[in-house]
């Protein structure tokens, strides 16, 4: 089986792979954003003999064809970015740049990839969303609308999927809060340009601490879901995790939606 993971630099990604690498039935292509990335990623699996790593910019069509004449069978698309800020006020440019990683790049490399699958008659879609794209979390709307719009963009695709001729799996997970840096980075990107928000300070800031601790440290809820969604031959449409967060963002949104 042959796998290809965007975004692979860090994070829940690397926590995967860490797990995985050693499967030597499987064969991973790791993409990663910047050249500096790449040097670290080559050097961090360079005795690795099933892992192969490439520079992919997925809202750069012409990095498609680095892809060309790859097999591959699973693609986890993981690439995003995040830009916190209050949408009452937040530049339009940074909303523009979520939704060009994370909507529009990540359906551009899927219908790239579905001309592939249907030629091979078989493939697997996982699309990594959030538990935030379910649950409104103050000053992250536009990340987490981008990842809203993603888990429609998948709901839809499997529903297409079942009109195909060929097996053609699509997956959603959606991780909660876990100790990788990137929700403090996404808290620290805010730029709050309204003076109501500047008198909030105080309250957004303990609001994002009390967040911050509820992170599990420990990811293997998380890559276990992952590594269902990659193995299991009758996959859920769906995982979630750690349980306790999933449990009360569906509870939120059976309640408040």
């Amino acid at each position: 089986m042959n796998v290809l993971y965007t975004g692979a630099a860090s994070g829940i990604a690397k926590e995967v792979i860490c797990n995985l690498k050693d499967d030597k039935s499987v064969f991973w292509y790791l993409t990663v954003h910047t050249d500096k990335q790449l040097i670290h990623v080559k050097k961090q699996y360079q005795k690795n003999k099933n892992i192969a790593v490439m520079k992919l910019d997925i809202t750069n069509l012409e990095d498609y064809h680095q892809l060309d004449y790859l097999d591959i069978d699973v693609v986890i698309h993981n690439a995003a970015v995040g830009f916190g800020g209050s949408l009452f006020d937040m530049s339009i440019d940074k909303v523009k740049e979520n939704y060009e990683t994370n909507v529009f790049g990540t359906l551009r490399l899927t219908q790239y990839l579905f001309l592939k699958f249907q030629k091979q008659k078989h493939g697997r879609m996982i699309f990594m969303s959030s538990l935030a794209s379910i649950l409104p979390i103050s000053f992250i709307g536009s990340y987490a609308s981008s990842k809203a719009s993603l888990v429609m963009i998948a709901k839809t695709l499997q529903r297409e999927a079942k009109l195909l001729g060929f097996p053609l799996d699509i997956i959603v997970i959606e991780p909660g809060l876990y100790h990788t840096g990137f929700n403090q980075l996404l808290f620290e990107s805010k730029k709050m340009r309204n003076d109501c928000f500047q008198l909030q300070k105080e309250r957004i800031e303990k609001e994002e601490k009390l967040l911050l601790f509820l992170e599990k440290k420990n990811l293997k809820s998380i890559v276990k879901q992952i590594s269902r969604a990659i193995y299991e031959p009758y996959p859920l449409s769906i995982y979630r995790a750690p349980l306790f967060q999933s449990i009360g963002a569906k509870l939120y949104q059976i309640l408040f939606w």
